[in-house]
């Protein structure tokens, strides 16, 4: 079986048993029709073979070192198993993506089940670009899944700690010029039936997703897509495309601060997809979307 998973060949049985959570829904989405960008995933075998690629009759897990620095370092020194170097090679020739802004992202296995959630515990690198960022990125993602917070859950849950599976998702970078979160059920009031909630910034929302940045927010109504009510945030920051890779936090333009950083219009398009979403995978959705161009795309659920 090939190391790098692609929605286009594979099925969606190979995406959950090898891509893990965020990989498994993004193909879930993608395979439904809704918009979301192009992307592929480092199967878990990859870091199963990794953790095994050493002179000696130990496995990596054997011998990890305490703290989380010391292990991004162990990672980060020992290079992609052949196979999935060649296959990454490849895959960034064939997909046109050999200068292309890409994003970086784990997905474990056990991530965004119904019984456990690592949400915001494994590491995501933005605007990678090129062979040599791409597969320090991806081992970066690999140690993230023994960070001292991912594996403290991971004892409080009563599940491995040792021999962990993940999958990293390549996507390519969508440069929003407004971005957020949507719940097809607010989660605020969760009595309310009749709403869904849309937050939004300017710029990326990896502000908003950690709690950097104050954010707008739209309750839509979930049957009519009517604006049931609107708070606008004071808005001082964006985060944005750092000119070398990755993010920075950026001041916002004077005139962007007061201003919703959605149109009414847009709220309802994101609500929509929210909702529609909640519809065809047939339980409630907390969806990442983006504006690029005007053009809305969900980027995970």
């Amino acid at each position: 079986m090939d190391l790098i998973l692609d929605p286009s060949r594979d099925a969606l049985e190979v995406f959950a048993k090898y891509g893990g959570g965020k990989a498994k829904n993004l193909a879930s989405v993608a395979a439904l029709g809704f918009t979301v960008p192009e992307f592929v995933c480092v199967s878990s075998m990859a870091l199963e073979q990794f953790s095994s690629q050493q002179s000696s009759q130990n496995a990596l897990d054997a011998n990890l070192p305490d703290g989380e620095r010391a292990i991004e370092e162990l990672f980060c020194s020992r290079p992609l198993p052949e196979a999935l170097a060649r296959e990454l090679q490849r895959t960034l020739t064939d997909k046109g993506w050999g200068d292309t802004w890409l994003a970086v992202r784990s997905s474990g296995l056990d991530e965004d089940g119904a019984e456990h959630s690592f949400a915001g515990q494994f590491s995501s690198f933005l605007f990678q670009r090129g062979f040599e960022s791409i597969s320090v990125a991806i081992r970066k993602c690999w140690a993230s899944a023994y960070s001292d917070r991912a594996l403290s859950y991971r004892r409080q849950k009563g599940l491995e700690t040792r021999a962990l599976r993940m999958g990293v998702v390549i996507q390519r970078m969508v440069s929003c010029e407004k971005a957020g979160v949507a719940f097809s059920r607010n989660p605020i009031r969760p009595l309310d039936r009749d709403h869904a909630l849309v937050s939004s910034v300017w710029g990326l929302g990896e502000g908003l997703v950690s709690g950097e940045l104050d954010a707008d927010h739209f309750e839509v109504n979930r049957e009519t897509l009517g604006i049931a009510k609107i708070d606008t945030a004071e808005k001082t920051h964006a985060m944005r495309h750092a000119a070398q890779g990755g993010i920075t936090r950026v001041e916002l333009e004077a005139h962007l601060r007061s201003s919703p950083s959605l149109s009414s219009q847009e709220a309802q398009g994101v609500a929509s997809l929210c909702v529609e979403l909640e519809r065809r995978l047939g339980s409630p959705q907390d969806c990442e979307w983006g504006f690029e161009s005007g053009k809305l795309y969900c980027l995970q659920t």
